[in-house]
């Protein structure tokens, strides 16, 4: 009876998997304290790992191109920057827990945060974050 019904179980195993081109199998090694610390917040370590390094790639992206623009150039929009900063700063707080613990919550957002709470908030941030995340963006 188990040989029978081993065959189509598998066929839905491999069915039911998602396809993730954009993820690369890498061998790395990394200090035993950094795997501690991500493997006691729970399963899932290496996703948070891999989360990490994405927001690390996107503000390093972000840093050349508005590093030799002024700061209303950056926003794209009629908001003033200090209101755009003050909106950061709130949304960083209230959601650090859910899209920010791997930064500190003490840290002083500056203009070159911007794109990395945009893209926590969205990626993170349920349809609420998300929401916010557009009005950040304005």
């Amino acid at each position: 009876m188990i040989k029978s019904i081993l065959p189509s179980l598998v066929k839905i195993h491999n069915e039911s998997k998602p396809i993730q081109t954009n993820k690369v199998p890498v061998y790395m090694r990394l200090n035993s304290s950094v795997i501690e610390f991500f493997k006691a917040q729970g399963a899932g370590y290496q996703a948070r790992i891999n989360d990490l390094l994405v927001d690390y790639v996107t503000l390093a992206q972000a840093e050349p191109a508005s590093a030799n623009r002024p700061a209303t150039e950056i926003s794209g929009s009629s908001v003033k920057p200090e209101k755009k900063l003050e909106l950061a700063c709130l949304l960083f707080k209230k959601y650090h827990s859910q899209c920010f613990w791997h930064l500190r919550r003490d840290i002083e957002i500056g203009h070159e945060h911007i794109p990395i709470i945009v893209a926590g908030l969205r990626r993170h941030g349920g349809r609420s974050g998300f929401l916010e995340a557009a009005e950040l963006c304005r």
